[in-house]
């Protein structure tokens, strides 16, 4: 059963935000898709045989390129960093950090995105022989307008803390920047996935410009809109960015049922709200504009404020007030023509939005490299039903895929989630992740 997910906000360190929440509507899925004739299906097949090399140079910082994967600006970011007896004072009873570590702006080309902003985190410590392995974690839903970016505020050291301070390289790139601004397009698959790779492929070669040994190896990770970015970034991966060295792909509560979500929450009282208006208002924006408004009467009028607004942002929880701008009810709110659809059921919606509902869904084929989802059995945003049912879409498409279930474990608090929630199953994923680097 398809239902509506609550919200979820957490404690704080004093200089971060640690609110991270999911990005799911009625059964945890986003329902924002592909430009038309996007490539889906065998997206992830390479015709190329075997992959080019992955360049051994680093790259130079040049605030002109253009290129796909060019590195324009890396700064430090001395505001963002922390000890491992700073992260300890403030992380639940029991949490374990082996590094702290420094932190810097990183600014990059993405196909998709023109200029990508991204947290990097290099540990404080001595890197191996073979340089820091490296981790490219996605960010969950914090908005779509520029200060909802997890590099503002701090929001990234309290979302990257988890990982960042086990010996790895890791960095965060801004989904806010994945598009035009003042607004990127939510859940967007080409674009969320161009991003990735291409920051991907800028973080294996940032060791000389930070002065570290960083392994020109990566996995990719993300936890709720990040296992979307991170999912569809798989679905391209070989296609887009075959010569990348991607060890293994990680995520956690990732959304899925597009179609089905946007279809329940038009359709009943109570289940709407920011998610679903952001995906759809964001959706016909970069889309099609000439598509009917998503949003009618007063909330058309405030539209272009109202998602300026975020989630979370900035360095108090609660401070994002975008979830209480938009009602729970769609009458009055969203277009007419949009809740008949729903009304209609899964194989009412009108094109392009059809096609958009479910070519959006990340659908990663056959790859040479281990995928593991995991999914809190106490999760009521992303529900463990949906889970269960989209891994079994994708090992019926050909992707061997490990689901781990965690008794107990919530939305945010199962792994990769704030640092100051503990993270029920972060000790398996780090040793999962470990494990990919081992030669």
């Amino acid at each position: 059963m398809i239902r509506r997910s609550p919200l979820f906000a957490v404690a704080s360190l004093p200089f971060v935000l640690a609110a991270c929440s999911s990005d799911a509507s009625s059964n945890g899925a986003g329902d924002l898709a592909p430009d038309a004739g996007t490539p889906s299906g065998d997206a992830s097949s390479s015709d190329a045989g075997t992959p080019p090399p992955f360049p051994t140079t680093d790259l130079t910082a040049d605030s002109a390129c253009s290129t796909a994967g060019c590195l324009r600006s890396v700064a430090r970011l001395p505001a963002a960093e922390a000890a491992a007896a700073t992260l300890s004072a403030f992380a639940p009873a029991g949490t374990t950090f082996e590094n702290g570590f420094k932190a810097y702006l990183v600014k990059y080309v993405s196909a998709k995105s023109d200029e990508v902003s991204a947290t990097l985190f290099i540990p404080d410590t001595d890197a191996p022989a073979s340089g820091y392995p490296a981790i490219l974690l996605s960010q969950p839903t914090t908005g779509i307008a520029p200060k909802c970016a997890p590099s503002e505020g701090l929001l990234a050291t309290a979302i990257a803390a988890h990982v960042a301070s086990h010996g790895f390289a890791v960095m965060l790139p801004d989904a806010t920047s994945f598009g035009a601004p003042p607004y990127a397009p939510y859940l967007h698959k080409e674009t969320a996935a161009t991003a990735t790779l291409d920051g991907a492929r800028v973080l294996l070669r940032l060791g000389t410009a930070v002065g570290a040994r960083i392994r020109r190896e990566v996995v990719l990770a993300g936890h709720s809109q990040g296992a979307h970015s991170t999912l569809s970034a798989a679905e391209y991966w070989l296609r887009y960015a075959p010569e990348l060295p991607v060890r293994g792909v990680a995520v956690n509560g990732p959304p899925s049922h597009f179609l089905e979500g946007a279809t329940y929450s038009l359709t009943n009282a109570g289940a709407f709200g920011y998610f679903l208006a952001m995906r759809m208002w964001s959706w016909r924006r970069a889309l099609d504009p000439s598509q009917p408004e998503v949003l009618v009467g007063t909330a058309a009028q405030n539209a272009e404020n109202t998602f300026l607004e975020c989630q979370n942002e900035g360095a108090n929880p609660g401070s994002g007030t975008l979830p209480d701008l938009v009602p729970l009810n769609a009458q009055g709110v969203v277009n007419p023509v949009y809740i008949q659809m729903a009304q209609r059921g899964v194989n009412g919606w009108a094109e392009p939005w059809k096609t958009w509902h479910v070519e959006n869904v990340p659908h990663p084929k056959a790859l040479p490299v281990p995928v593991a989802v995991w999914q809190g059995l106490d999760d009521a945003t992303v529900l463990p039903s949906d889970t269960r049912a989209y891994v079994a879409e994708l090992r019926a498409g050909g992707l061997q895929v490990e689901l781990k279930e965690v008794a107990g474990a919530q939305h945010n608090d199962c792994v990769m989630g704030p640092v100051t929630l503990p993270q029920a199953d972060q000790a398996a994923f780090l040793a999962w992740v470990r494990a990919r680097f081992v030669n």
